[in-house]
């Protein structure tokens, strides 16, 4: 019954996902934290992300595309695989729920950052490298902790003002990265092998019949209302990550 459990959520994660171009590891991963320790419910997501980012890239950008991408945004993608690499260590030495309070505050910090007179827009123009270079490690830090990388990476994306395509592109060639740095890892660790890949298999069946459901939809989101999605998404489970949070304190109190 739990499998069947996990494979729905996949199903539902990978409609959003066809719809925005982003969204499976935070989705799933979030709903998963209820029912499987987080170290287990990364692992299960690794194989069905990677396939739903490689189907976006491929539904959104060209290979002439790609290319252009891989070398505007290099730094983002090589520091966001470093810092998947560090947060999956410590995800599995020091595995702790202190890692989703800090990431919802520092979420409603930033949605609410005119009242705080915050604004990224000009550092990041004016120090874009950089920029990269901070966003793409800080993302993979994350990513590697708690599957959450999205959050980050769409700061740097409404900053940027990207289109939708181009902000897709961006975002899951950075997931793609973090991806195979987190495989990497957790299989160095012998925590990923061939029980975790025959579930992955299974697992890409399932959001493959979900990307085929979806696909005839998809450009209907509009980029207005792409942006909206982003915004929508870092409310929503900036709200969900952090009572999900205290109901953990509750537990022990």
């Amino acid at each position: 019954m739990l499998n069947f459990i996990i494979l729905a959520v996949f199903f539902i994660s990978a409609i959003f996902h066809t719809l925005a171009g982003f969204g499976f590891p935070l989705i799933s991963t979030s709903v998963l934290f209820t029912i499987l320790p987080p170290k287990t419910a990364i692992i299960l997501t690794l194989i069905p992300t990677f396939f739903m980012n490689v189907a976006s890239i491929y539904t959104f950008v060209k290979f002439k595309e790609i290319i252009e991408i891989f070398k505007k945004y290099a730094v983002l993608f090589i520091f966001s695989a470093f810092g998947s690499y560090i947060g999956s260590h410590i995800l599995i030495a020091f595995p702790s729920g202190i890692y989703k309070l800090l990431l919802s505050v520092s979420v409603l910090i930033y949605l609410n950052k005119d009242k705080f007179y915050i604004n990224f827009g000009d550092f990041v123009q004016r120090h874009f490298q950089f920029s990269l270079f901070v966003f793409g490690l800080i993302s993979g830090i994350i990513g590697g902790l708690i599957n959450a990388m999205v959050i980050v990476l769409a700061i740097l994306i409404l900053e940027l003002n990207l289109s939708k395509g181009m902000a897709i592109a961006v975002m899951n060639l950075c997931f793609l990265t973090n991806k195979i740095s987190q495989i990497s890892t957790f299989a160095a660790f012998g925590e990923f092998g061939s029980k975790e890949i025959l579930f992955g298999a299974i697992s890409v069946a399932v959001c493959f019949a979900a990307l085929f459901i979806t696909n005839k939809f998809k450009d209907r989101v509009s980029d207005e209302l792409f942006k909206k999605l982003v915004k929508l998404t870092l409310i929503f489970f900036a709200i969900f990550i952090l009572v999900q949070y205290f109901l953990e304190i509750l537990k022990w109190l």
